[in-house]
This record gives structure tokens, C-alpha cells and sequence, in this order.
């Protein structure tokens, strides 16, 4: 990784875990124990890490304005972003994000009652089965977001 293996040695469970290295046979000759290599492809650790509802507000408020897709899909699936948020992620020009809306838990039903009418039937599809779910005991709803209030934060 080009770092002090002291620094990565107390941090590399979590490294691991949200998929940022990986272990590698060490080269002959280079050293004991063992080798990691820094996973290039970040995309999809930083979709998870956008959309992990433990994730602190003040990491996820960075990207609360980002317009690129691929970070308005992790947030989009985020059951503890803020109603203005889903909001205007519910208007993005972008079909995924709006459809990641569909499944988070969260997400007010004035905002799935929108996008049941969005002009793309796959997504109108998807946002009514989410109120049909919601209409039968809103299973996995997280409190104050039925009047479009705002989860609390973690």
C-alpha cells in the first residue's frame, strides 16, 4: 500500500471489511508476514459506505449536494438521509437513483406516491409495490418519515 505497516496494521480488519485491500502472496524476498494490495475499484465501497445506515451524518453530508450518479445511488439507499435529500434525489435526471429510492425503507410515501407516477413505468411499478408494501403494516419504516419528517440521526 506504500504506507508504514504500523498505521495499516491496527486499521486492516476494517480495511478488509468495506473492501479496500486485499491479501496477496508476498513477492520472494520482501519482507515476512503478510502482503496487501490496495483494491482499486472504489466505486462499490463507496456506494456501501453511502448507503450503510450507521454511516456518521457529517460523512454523508459531503455528498448531499453531488450530482453524480454513482453517489446518488448509495444515498439514495440510505434510511437515514435527511427528507430534503430524498427529495431532491426523488427529482434527479438519473432513473437508478430515483428507483434506489424505491427500496429504501425510509422513504416518505409522498415521495414513492411521485414516483409511482414517473413517466418510466418500470420505476411507477416499483414505487407502487412500495406503497402496496408500506399499505400492509409498513414493515421496516423507520419512525416520523410516514408525515415527512426525518428519521433521527444515529
Amino acid at each position: 500500500l506504500g504506507v508504514s505497516p504500523a498505521l495499516v496494521s491496527g486499521a486492516i480488519h476494517e480495511l478488509l471489511e468495506f473492501g479496500l485491500v486485499r491479501q496477496v502472496e508476498p513477492e520472494p524476498g520482501h519482507g515476512r508476514g503478510t502482503a496487501w494490495q490496495a483494491v482499486m475499484d472504489v466505486w462499490p465501497v463507496i456506494g456501501d459506505v453511502l448507503r450503510h445506515p450507521k454511516t456518521p451524518m457529517r460523512i454523508l453530508e459531503r455528498y448531499f449536494d453531488a450530482t453524480d450518479p454513482q453517489i446518488e445511488w448509495g444515498l439514495a439507499l440510505n434510511p437515514q438521509l435527511p427528507l430534503k435529500v430524498m427529495q431532491r434525489l426523488s427529482r434527479s435526471p438519473d432513473r437508478y437513483t430515483r428507483f434506489n429510492l424505491t427500496y429504501n425503507p425510509a422513504t416518505p410515501v409522498a415521495i414513492l406516491e411521485t414516483l409511482a407516477r414517473d413517466p418510466d413505468p418500470t420505476l411507477a411499478t416499483h414505487a407502487a409495490q412500495a406503497l402496496a408494501r408500506r399499505a400492509k403494516g409498513n414493515a421496516g419504516v423507520a419512525p416520523g418519515r410516514e408525515d415527512g419528517e426525518p428519521a433521527a440521526a444515529p
